[in-house]
C-alpha cells in the first residue's frame, strides 16, 4: 500500500492545491504503477478554491492514499508498506534527506540517509538541460506517460469538484 499526505506550508500562497497534488501523485505512479482499477476522490471547497481532498485507488494488490491539504492542515508524511516491511518518511518527504524502514518482528529502526542535496532545483535543472540537448520530451526522472497520467487524475479530481 501507499499513503501519502502533503499540505500547504507558505501560507502566503494561496491555491496551490493542483501543485501539491502533483507532488503527492508522482510518487504513487512509481511505486504503485498506472494500472488502479477504481479511483475515488472527495474533495472538500470553500468558494472557488479546494480545501482539502483525498484521492483513493484501488490496484490489484494494493491501495493508495494521497490526502492534500491546502486550507486544512495535513501530517506531511509519505508510507509504503509491504508484507516485508514499511517504508516511511516524515515531514517533508519530497525533500527528504533519509527515511526509516520498520521491518515486521522488530523493534529497531533502521534510518537510511539520501545524497539528495538542497531543494532539488539543481535536479531539475539537470534534467531539463539533458531534455533540451537530446531533444526529448521526457526525462528520466518523468516519463511522458506518468505526466499525462498526473493530469488524467487531476482532471477527475476537478469533476468530483463540481
Amino acid at each position: 500500500s501507499f499513503n501519502c499526505s502533503i499540505s500547504k506550508n507558505d501560507a502566503s500562497r494561496s491555491n496551490l492545491f493542483y501543485d501539491l497534488s502533483s507532488i503527492a501523485i508522482l510518487p504513487m505512479l512509481k511505486i504503485m504503477g498506472s494500472d488502479w482499477e477504481k479511483a475515488d476522490f472527495q474533495v472538500k471547497k470553500d468558494g472557488e478554491n479546494i480545501e482539502f481532498a483525498s484521492m483513493n485507488f484501488v490496484y490489484p494488490n494494493g491501495r493508495a492514499v494521497i490526502n492534500v491539504g491546502n486550507e486544512i492542515r495535513v501530517d506531511n508524511q509519505l508510507e509504503i508498506i509491504g508484507t516485508k516491511g514499511t517504508i516511511r518518511m516524515k515531514g517533508a518527504w519530497w525533500r527528504s534527506k533519509s527515511f526509516e524502514l520498520h521491518t515486521p518482528g522488530s523493534k529497531e529502526v533502521q534510518i537510511y540517509n539520501t545524497n539528495f542535496e538542497g531543494n532539488g532545483f539543481k535536479y531539475l535543472i539537470r534534467a531539463m538541460s539533458r531534455m533540451l540537448s537530446r531533444n526529448r520530451t521526457d526525462s528520466k526522472s518523468i516519463f511522458e506517460d506518468e505526466s499525462f497520467n498526473i493530469v488524467k487524475i487531476l482532471e477527475q479530481v476537478k469533476k468530483a469538484e463540481n
